[in-house]
């Protein structure tokens, strides 16, 4: 199922969507209602957990990986090859969506 992506941590108001991640895993600039034109894609979140700057399909190279995602929900600016490198966690991802500047292991809070 996609998942639009907002700019604010409380609202979900249309006008605050600021992209969408498809069901292909595939990360767009715009709300879900305007589809999933390439020209709008600005990367992927492949099935390893990497995240690509290319759209899938479009290769998965290490120059074009911008971080992961690892199994603890935390997000890392490194690939997931190298591993879940503290010092390269740029924050974390809960379970309800909402995106925080803070690792998994210190509390959440709206930041």
């Amino acid at each position: 199922m996609a998942c639009e992506i907002f700019d604010s941590a409380t609202s979900r108001h249309y006008s605050n969507v600021i992209g969408h991640v498809a069901d292909d895993g595939n990360v767009y600039n715009t709300a879900l209602v305007y589809g999933e034109s390439m020209d709008n894609c600005v990367g992927h979140i492949a099935s390893d957990g990497n995240v690509y700057t290319t759209a899938r399909g479009f290769g998965e190279g290490t120059g074009n990986c911008v971080g992961h995602i690892g199994a603890n929900g935390n997000v890392y600016t490194n690939s997931k090859f190298q591993g879940d490198v503290q010092g390269y966690c740029a924050g974390h991802v809960e379970s309800e969506g909402k995106v925080y500047s803070t690792p998994a292991e210190a509390s959440a809070g709206v930041n």
